[in-house]
């Protein structure tokens, strides 16, 4: 410690720097705030009461409409809901689903997902029990009905406490407020991550230690060196910082200074985080561990479970044989309005990268004029492209026929012959022309991993894109979450992108 010859205590050293008052806390000491700060108990208590009335509910009224039968009572049926809701929040919890701050900031997507498989794993632990103490399970068709109003329940009420927590934040009083240290592309990347994800927490000001930094960064201040964050926080507190990999630098480089930066965060009760290089790769909490003390974090792109890949392939076997047999009038009226609209085949097969980047021969209904790819040439010249990836805007070469065909996808159709051959699946990264697949770079070639697919994440979250970087982002976000659940989400939006006709060129 640092003393004054008066015995005071120097106004630069670490004690002098120790606790903020309660006045300058983040939060400001009101009682509004005291409160938001404690929302996860308030929201785990309403998942508790919302649970428990909805799948009471569920199951009340699959016994009225198919009549009690043989089932439980009604006691037992209480008794059934209580253990669903109990077990089904802390699964929940255990999953991270009542974590603040940036551990509670997940995509909906991943969320809805979470929630989904956390009553799938409480009505599978309360089958297992009644197995090993005998007593009678409600239903079948009441535990499913439970299960989706039970997902959906807890989904609006994230829903709706994502939008108190933007309102709260708009006063900036009750605002979850962070800094960011670095302005470079990978702090920038946190900063839209949290701005498009969290609903209360907000970006106030970035941290670094050069002296000849821009004053301001995607319309926040830029605080340079930690005297001056001092300063700042003494006026504007804030709860969260985190160190992006351009601020941690090297191993050795500015060492001091990030331990001195650590020290102040951990005296002012700040949390703080550092974000580790993992070149953009998607991390599950699965794949974070220590080792001997060392953090650790396994890379990998595309993660699914063995019993989820087999099961895949089955539904794709069964549902393109299935398809390809109903479908089949579908099909040949649509051949013969292509052979009736003008010369040129029915189908056109493309060479396609497949997965690990092997071509294949895709199929597609010809929606073009049949020197189409000959007139490409004129219309776009793919190696002056700034990244490999065009949508052509009413293309002159699309047929009248092929405009329908395009805007209601029914010209993907063959391609069920493709997923059926094993040479793409259901849902994944959508097949790219190898003309274009030979113009990516590394980054880019990680979403030729996986078996390409009808639909994927991609088609339902942006179709038509021409960003070629949110493309790719989505298809590893479905690379890495892939499951049945999110499965079930791609195909019931596929739908609804079609019948809205989002996206469609031509």
């Amino acid at each position: 410690m640092t003393t004054t010859q008066s015995g005071t205590e120097a106004p630069g050293s670490a004690a002098a720097e120790t606790e903020p008052s309660a006045a300058a806390r983040p939060g400001g000491g009101l009682p509004a705030g005291r409160v938001w700060r404690h929302r996860h108990c308030f929201l785990a208590c309403l998942d508790l009461a919302c649970l428990f009335a909805v799948t009471t509910g569920a199951m009340m009224l699959w016994r009225a409409i198919v009549g009690p039968g043989d089932g439980p009572g009604f006691r037992k049926l209480l008794g059934s809901a209580a253990a669903i809701t109990g077990v089904w929040v802390l699964v929940v919890a255990r999953h991270g689903g009542y974590d603040l701050g940036l551990r509670g900031v997940v995509s909906p997507v991943v969320r809805a997902r979470m929630l989904l498989l956390s009553g799938l794993y409480s009505m599978a632990g309360l089958v297992i029990l009644s197995f090993l103490l005998g007593f009678t399970l409600p239903p079948l068709g009441a535990l499913l009905l439970a299960l989706a109003g039970g997902a959906a329940t807890m989904t609006v009420i994230r829903v709706l406490v994502r939008r108190l927590g933007r309102a709260l934040a708009a006063s900036d009083v009750l605002a979850h407020r962070v800094v960011i240290g670095g302005i470079g592309r990978d702090a920038r990347s946190i900063v839209s991550r949290l701005r498009a994800l969290s609903g209360s927490m907000r970006v106030v000001a970035f941290f670094c230690t050069d002296k000849s930094a821009p004053s301001f960064a995607m319309g926040c201040p830029v605080i340079r060196g930690i005297e001056q964050l001092n300063e700042w926080h003494k006026s504007r507190p804030f709860h969260t910082f985190v160190a992006s990999n351009q601020m941690l630098g090297r191993r050795g480089s500015g060492t001091s200074e990030t331990v001195r930066l650590i020290n102040f965060c951990e005296a002012r009760g700040i949390e703080t985080y550092a974000v580790a290089d993992l070149y953009d790769i998607s991390v599950t909490s699965r794949e974070v561990a220590t080792f001997s003390d060392v953090p650790l974090v396994q890379l990998r792109d595309a993660a699914a479970h063995p019993v989820y890949t087999f099961c895949k392939r089955i539904v794709d076997v069964v549902f393109s044989a299935v398809m390809l047999v109903l479908l089949l009038p579908l099909m040949a009226a649509i051949a013969l309005a292509i052979k009736l609209s003008g010369p040129g085949p029915v189908l056109f097969a493309q060479l396609r990268a497949g997965r690990q980047g092997r071509p294949f021969r895709m199929l597609k209904f010809r929606t073009m004029a049949p020197d189409a790819e000959k007139r490409l040439g004129e219309l776009v010249e793919i190696d002056k492209l700034k990244e490999p990836v065009f949508k052509i805007r009413n293309d002159p070469r699309v047929t009248r026929v092929g405009r329908l065909l395009r805007r209601t996808g029914l010209d993907e159709l063959p391609q069920l012959w493709n997923i059926l051959r094993g040479q793409m699946t259901l849902i994944g990264p959508r097949p790219e022309e190898l003309g274009v697949v030979r113009f990516y770079n590394e980054h880019q070639r990680r979403r030729l991993k996986v078996r390409p697919g009808l639909t994927g994440l991609q088609q339902v979250e942006c179709r038509g894109s021409t960003s070629l970087r949110r493309r790719v982002a989505l298809d590893l976000v479905y690379m890495k979450h892939q499951g049945p659940v999110l499965d079930a989400y791609i195909l019931l939006k596929t739908v609804i992108v079609v019948l809205r006709g989002d996206g469609t060129t031509g």
